[in-house]
């Protein structure tokens, strides 16, 4: 994980998923999509992910195995101070990445963003 921030703020019009998407990825922001900003963002994340041999699922912190996933690397979303959902990395429960670089309070993990091969036997592309 390499940290990226993001350069666009607001809801609807940010780019803090983006950001962690980079981050998680290790890439440039702008080699990832801003997907968030779609009218339908979820199909085409998961079309450009799948080209790249990744698959992405959405779970509450509470219905994932903690033991069986130590150490995983995934996208938190939390509320900030002024009500609005956001994209943190998150490792053990806890935010280790702040793609906002904390400027502001954070509530608690509301979902976790779940990246995984879709084919365990061939390589994970960064770029295509």
């Amino acid at each position: 994980m390499i940290p990226v921030f993001q350069t666009m703020y607001g809801a609807k019009k940010g780019n803090c998923h983006q950001a962690a998407l980079a981050s998680i990825l290790e890439l440039d922001l702008y080699d990832v999509p801003n997907f968030m900003v779609m009218e339908e963002p979820f199909k085409p994340m998961s079309m450009w992910l799948a080209e790249r041999n990744i698959g992405f699922m959405f779970v509450k912190p509470y219905e994932y195995d903690q033991d069986g996933m130590k150490d995983a690397i995934m996208i938190g979303s939390v509320k900030t101070e002024s009500d609005v959902y956001h994209s943190v990395i998150v490792q053990n429960g806890k935010i280790i990445h702040d793609p906002l670089d904390g400027k502001k309070k954070l509530g608690p993990i509301l979902d976790l963003f779940m990246l995984f091969p879709l084919d365990i036997a061939q390589p994970i592309l960064r770029r295509v």
